[in-house]
């Protein structure tokens, strides 16, 4: 379950009470069953801050990754990366995301 202090399961799912139209900016998401491959371009959405310590937005933001390994980033955050958590570098931004994230 989700931990405030780690950001252990920080993700949510949602029902929709109807099927959303499917277009260019709506679309099926498949969740992973494995782990994205080193270097695998993933694509990340959500409300968090769009710089370290900065504000959050009012409008959901989307942004495209490269994933790299959790033990390299496990190093860099000092032992808090939790197996739960994506490690990512931005690729192509529709934000301002600093790097890394999880």
């Amino acid at each position: 379950s989700y931990d405030a202090d780690s950001f252990a399961y920080d993700f949510a799912l949602i029902e929709l009470a109807a099927a959303a139209p499917l277009n260019e900016c709506i679309g099926i998401a498949c969740l992973p069953t494995e782990p994205p491959v080193v270097g695998q371009e993933c694509f990340i959405t959500g409300w968090g801050s769009l710089s370290s310590g900065g504000s959050l937005p009012s409008l959901l933001q989307e942004a495209a990754v490269t994933a790299f390994g959790n033990d390299e980033c496990d190093g860099m955050y000092g032992g808090l990366i939790e197996d739960s958590m994506l490690c990512a570098q931005p690729r192509f931004l529709c934000t301002r995301l600093s790097a890394p994230h999880r």
